[in-house]
């Protein structure tokens, strides 16, 4: 092979993984240039063998590909796990305090009523994303967390009320702005941004909700 040549044309051997290349085996350890046991983790790169000399598996090269699309599979599950527990207790507190307070029906109205305000939310972040900031999260995504961090949030004020005042409404545009950053990926200079527009999409969606109840009734 010449000096800079990195796969032999005749065996398959590749340099970068100090394996000879077959169909469907080495494919996962070609891509990235590395290979990782999947038992324990130790690092391949350069095996000669394949055997991991620190565990003893073998089939590494189809064993590592599996278990990375398995990692895969667990992260993609992961994105849905925090933002759906966030919005499912937020809404059950929120729904369950109004419901103890008003009964049924208004329960019923408030739930409406919220939901036009977190739609009206996610159109404001929608339009400085689309604008300023780029999107994190896919459409589905990003609703259900902007639906998470609201009902978790109001859920938040009802058990710990802050009541009226600048103060109150400051500390809780506060707390929603590090909820977006954190959750949404944000760059703190946009946080600001993100969480007036958020807030402006609220009381928007509120209005709008609120008409909407009132014609229902």
């Amino acid at each position: 092979m010449a000096r800079d040549s990195v796969l032999c044309i005749h065996c398959g051997f590749d340099r970068r993984t100090g394996f000879t290349r077959r169909a469907g085996v080495d494919a996962a350890a070609t891509k990235t240039g590395t290979l990782a046991c999947p038992s324990c983790g130790y690092d391949l790169t350069g095996l000669r063998k394949r055997v991991c000399p620190e565990c003893g598996e073998t089939n590494l090269g189809r064993n590592n590909a599996k278990a990375k699309q398995r990692e895969a599979q667990k992260e993609a599950v992961a994105l849905w796990v925090l933002p759906t527990a966030m919005l499912v207790i937020g809404s059950v507190i929120s729904i369950w305090h109004v419901a103890r307070l008003g009964g049924g029906e208004v329960a019923v109205k408030w739930a409406i009523g919220t939901s036009f305000c977190v739609l009206g939310a996610f159109v404001g972040y929608s339009l400085i994303a689309m604008l300023l900031t780029g999107w994190a999260y896919g459409l589905g995504q990003s609703l259900l967390r902007i639906g998470g961090i609201l009902m978790i949030l109001t859920a938040g004020t009802i058990l710990v009320p802050l009541g009226g005042g600048i103060i109150a409404m400051l500390l809780g545009w506060f707390v929603l702005c590090v909820m977006l950053i954190t959750i949404m990926d944000l760059d703190i200079n946009d946080g600001w941004m993100v969480t007036t527009a958020v807030l402006a999409g609220w009381i928007c969606g509120g209005i709008l909700g609120s008409v909407v109840v009132g014609l229902i009734s």
